[in-house]
């Protein structure tokens, strides 16, 4: 809560007015101190689909480089392990990458390891629907 009259998303800063000319509406603080309505964050979707991924690694002088992860419910995940609410993504979501440990698998295993503790504070940050110039 922002104040008696307003909500706040404290991750995107986008604010939910309740009450006066402006209740419904969102907005966020603009460059002269005033508000900016802005368009109604994206409703959420559920879709019924299979997701399958696996990958190959080399292994090398004994030892596997590479670092495969896969986030099967991300909202789930960005709920149970940084406390973040992402309500407003499409159900399903989910996520895979693949690490490559160059010389050493330990710069493949960190990346893999806090891979999702920096994707999901960025999706956190967005609420409206991306569009295809953002995520280039």
């Amino acid at each position: 809560r922002h104040s008696p009259t307003m909500l706040v998303h404290q991750h995107s800063h986008v604010y939910f007015v309740q009450s006066g000319e402006k209740a419904g509406k969102y907005c966020r603080s603009g460059a002269g101190g005033g508000w900016v309505d802005i368009e109604a964050p994206h409703a959420p979707q559920d879709y019924d689909i299979k997701v399958r991924a696996a990958s190959a690694s080399c292994v090398r002088r004994g030892t596997k480089f590479d670092r495969a992860v896969i986030l099967n419910d991300v909202t789930k995940i960005a709920r149970l392990s940084l406390k973040l609410a992402l309500s407003f993504v499409d159900r399903p979501a989910s996520g895979f990458a693949l690490f490559q440990g160059l010389r050493t698998p330990e710069a493949a295993q960190w990346c893999a390891e806090n891979f999702h503790k920096k994707l999901l504070p960025r999706l956190a940050e967005k609420i409206h629907v991306y569009k295809t110039e953002e995520l280039q």
